[in-house]
């Protein structure tokens, strides 16, 4: 009996050790990326890979952005898991150098103008609504460590546009062909600096990757980023 109660008692020691652990946590995360997409054929042919050839010369990178709100749980001083909701701004720009539109003559006086000063911008823009799932490791000692964090977002496309700036109007056309659902894998490392007990500042350049096509068909079109995650969080 006595080798009972003592194995009970060590059992319930660890247990309450493990769940002094365990916290509760609420926090807010934004990251400016750099967005872009990866093109790839479907079906193989001569007129496809021209094109892709073409869209790599036009298309560049834009300024993106994502921004979510997160609640997690510590399963130890190392392990965590987190969940959220989030908005992000995905899409890819256009080299306006090498478009060539020609001079555009004014009708009444006669006045030759340069489109290429007339036209500011071109950009593609995909907005979605996130719901991340992570788990996160925290590694290190002392208020400085490393973290580091795999999951993946669901999101759902909640609305897609072009946006073209000419002669300073900004002209914005819907788009409803593509696919109003996407899976975007991320993966991120960092540092964490914890503010004593109460909470800890976050530090993380991060990659996401969208694994589902925009659109059906010949060339595939998959959205990525790249960015400097930052964020706050707060122990309950």
């Amino acid at each position: 009996m006595p080798r009972l109660f003592s194995l009970a008692a060590c059992v319930l020691t660890a247990l309450y050790t493990h769940g002094q652990e365990q916290r509760f946590f609420i926090g807010i995360q934004t990251s400016p990326d750099l967005a872009y997409r990866t093109l790839e054929l479907v079906d193989r042919n001569p007129s496809s890979e021209v094109i892709i050839e073409a869209l790599n010369t036009l298309h560049t990178p834009r300024l993106g952005y994502t921004a979510s709100l997160v609640a997690g749980y510590a399963l130890s001083e190392q392990w965590a898991m987190e969940g959220g909701i989030g908005y992000a701004l995905h899409g890819w720009s256009w080299d306006l150098s090498q478009l060539n539109f020609g001079d555009q003559i004014e009708p009444r006086r006669g006045f030759i103008y340069n489109t290429e000063d007339m036209l500011g911008s071109i950009s593609q823009e995909f907005h979605y609504l996130n719901v991340p799932v992570l788990a996160t490791l925290t590694l290190g000692k002392g208020r400085l460590r490393s973290i580091s964090s795999v999951g993946a977002s669901v999101s759902f496309l909640l609305k897609a546009h072009s946006v073209t700036v000419w002669n300073g109007e900004r002209n914005v056309v819907e788009q409803d062909d593509y696919h109003a659902l996407n899976f975007f894998p991320m993966i991120s490392t960092g540092l964490s600096y914890a503010m004593g007990e109460s909470g800890a500042l976050r530090m993380e350049p991060t990659f996401r990757f969208g694994v589902l096509e925009l659109q059906d068909g010949p060339i595939s079109e998959r959205l990525w980023s790249a960015g400097l995650q930052l964020g706050y969080f707060r122990y309950l």
